[in-house]
């Protein structure tokens, strides 16, 4: 089985979540420092007649040491949006019904939405909320959203929602399109 190359991760023109910007940070660091080390001993090896195979093979044990800490803050990070994408259906859904069946505006159904249920999306929807209650830009508030969320599904289906509605369809329809592609793409992530 092959499977396509699918983005996973959302880095938004306003910056990205700082998990990853100090995974990236660490990367830089320990990539170079670890891979100028392995470097230093691959030399004195070298000079010391060990074979060329024996010494690169440290140079790589080397370099891989050093960037363990950047692979771990890595998987802790896809961890955080696997989950986050696993939620994302579950939200769309309310947020489009609550704003269908009371039609009120999609400010006043993230108030409505009970929350407790929703765990890693929890601290970015009251975000959201509190922007959009506050009057912010509404394309801003949303971009926050997205940007702290750090999923590309998030960014994806969220923009759809927004400019669905804002075109003039149903919030509960759009929500429930919306929320279905967003089940779709993480059931077909489970299969692999």
């Amino acid at each position: 089985k092959v499977a396509p190359v699918e983005v996973f991760t959302y880095d938004s023109a306003q910056g990205i979540v700082p998990e990853r910007r100090f995974g990236r940070f660490l990367f830089l660091v320990l990539g170079t420092t670890g891979f100028l080390s392995g470097l230093m001993m691959f030399t004195v090896l070298i000079s010391r007649g060990t074979s060329p195979i024996q010494a690169g093979s440290i140079l790589f044990l080397i370099l891989g040491v050093f960037l363990l800490p950047t692979g771990f803050i890595a998987w802790q990070d896809a961890n955080r949006v696997s989950r986050i994408d696993e939620e994302l259906p579950m939200f769309l859904r309310a947020l489009g019904s609550v704003a269908g069946a009371a039609r009120v505006t999609l400010t006043e159904a993230l108030r409505r939405i009970d929350l407790n249920s929703l765990r890693y999306l929890r601290t970015p929807v009251e975000r959201l909320r509190v922007r959009l209650e506050s009057q912010l830009s509404p394309n801003e508030s949303w971009e926050s959203f997205r940007k702290e969320t750090g999923s590309e599904l998030a960014s994806r289906t969220t923009s759809m929602f927004i400019d669905g509605v804002e075109v003039g369809c149903a919030p509960g329809e759009i929500g429930e399109l919306c929320s279905e592609y967003a089940q779709n793409i993480t059931e077909m992530r489970a299969k692999r």
